[in-house]
C-alpha cells in the first residue's frame, strides 16, 4: 500500500536520525548516565521499529482483504 509504505518510510529516516545523533553521542568514553541514557534510547528506536514493521505487515494484510 503506498500510503503504509511511505509512513514507513518517514519512520525509518527518523531511526537513522536518531541513530545518528545516538553514535555521535556514544564517542568517545562514556559514564554510567550516559550509557544507560543511550541504552534505553536504543531499546526504544528498536521498539519503534518493531512497532513499525507490524503495522505495515497489518497495513498489507488488511488491503488484501
Amino acid at each position: 500500500e503506498p500510503g503504509a509504505a511511505e509512513e514507513l518510510g518517514k519512520r525509518l529516516d527518523a531511526a537513522r536520525q536518531q541513530m545518528g545523533e545516538m553514535r555521535q553521542a556514544a564517542q568517545g568514553k562514556l559514564d554510567g548516565a550516559s550509557w544507560t541514557k543511550l541504552d534505553r534510547g536504543i531499546q526504544e528506536l528498536i521498539g519503534n521499529l518493531n512497532l513499525a514493521i507490524w503495522e505495515a505487515r497489518l497495513a498489507a494484510l488488511l488491503a488484501g482483504i
